[in-house]
């Protein structure tokens, strides 16, 4: 997975799901193990349903996720997915890739 071949985001919710992938972006998207460190997992509430959300913590774990490569465009509809409730910023893996990650 290089990251030439698109945007690389984490993913540690609903978008692990080949079904949610299909809705969101038109297609299922390879996905990848790799770690994420200085955060911590937490919950939101939106439109009546509960999702996880990762809090920025210098004291946090080291969380397992998954890592997808989208084009530019299908960014831009994971960004309307995700919604003004998340904001999106780059942040380096632990594997030492740089990804963008949905976030508190």
């Amino acid at each position: 997975m290089g990251e030439s071949a698109g945007e690389i985001i984490v993913s540690y919710g609903t978008l692990r799901d080949s079904a949610v992938q299909k809705e969101v972006i038109g297609r299922t998207v390879m996905t990848e193990q790799d770690f994420l460190k200085g955060f911590r997992k937490s919950k939101i509430e939106l439109h009546g349903k509960t999702y996880p959300i990762l809090i920025n913590d210098s004291k946090g774990e080291i969380i397992e996720v998954s890592i997808l490569v989208v084009t530019p465009d299908e960014l831009k509809k994971i960004d309307e997915y995700e919604t003004n409730a998340y904001r999106r910023t780059k942040i380096i893996l632990e594997s030492g890739k740089k990804a963008w990650v949905y976030q508190k």
